[in-house]
C-alpha cells in the first residue's frame, strides 16, 4: 500500500513495503479492527484510507467512489464523509478554542448553519456523557478520557460513513 523510503546508517537507501495487498471492505454499521505487531502498518493504512498519505497503489473506494487517485481539489468534499480519531486528543483539540468552536469548525466548513452545528455540538457532548454546556469550556479543563469523547464527537459531527480510530500517537 505505501512504499517509505529512507536512508539507512551510512547512508545506505533502504525500502520499506509497508501493508502490502490489503484488502478491506466495510458495510454500513459494521465495525472492523486491524490488529497487528508494531510496525506492521496498521496506521499505515489508516492514513492511505484518511488521504493523509497517498497510497502507492491500489484503490481506496469509499461511498462508491475511489478516492485513492483524487486530486486534493477532488478529494475536498469526500473528507466529511471519512473522519478519523487519534488516540491523543490533545494533538488534534486546539488549546485556546472552546471545544464547541472546535466540533462545529468542520460542520462549519461544509455549510452547515452556526446555530445548526452548536446544537449539535450540545447533542454530541451530552451523547458522550458531557454536559452540553461544556461547548464553552476549554480542552485544559476536561480529563483524558473526556478529551478523547470530544475528539469522538468532533469527528461525528461530520456524519461520517467511515470513522477510522488510530490508537497510535503519531501524526
Amino acid at each position: 500500500m505505501q512504499d517509505l523510503r529512507g536512508e539507512g546508517i551510512f547512508n545506505r537507501s533502504r525500502e520499506v513495503r509497508a501493508a502490502p495487498d490489503v484488502n478491506l471492505s466495510l458495510t454500513k454499521g459494521r465495525t472492523l479492527g486491524i490488529v497487528g505487531e508494531s510496525g506492521s502498518g496498521k496506521s499505515t493504512v489508516a492514513r492511505c484510507i484518511m488521504r493523509l498519505i497517498d497510497p502507492t497503489s491500489g484503490s481506496i473506494t469509499a461511498g462508491g467512489k475511489d478516492i485513492a487517485t483524487m486530486s486534493q481539489k477532488e478529494l475536498k468534499p469526500q473528507r466529511k464523509n471519512i473522519q478519523i480519531v487519534f488516540q491523543d486528543p490533545m494533538r488534534s483539540l486546539t488549546p485556546r478554542i472552546e471545544v464547541g468552536q472546535s466540533i462545529i469548525e468542520g460542520p462549519l466548513n461544509f455549510g452547515v448553519s452556526r446555530d445548526d452545528a452548536m446544537n449539535r455540538a450540545r447533542e454530541l457532548l451530552e451523547l458522550a456523557g458531557l454536559p452540553a454546556s461544556a461547548v464553552d469550556w476549554f480542552p485544559h479543563q476536561f480529563s483524558g478520557g473526556q478529551r478523547q469523547r470530544i475528539a469522538i464527537a468532533r469527528a461525528l459531527a461530520m456524519a461520517p460513513y467511515v470513522l477510522v480510530a488510530d490508537e497510535t500517537d503519531q501524526h
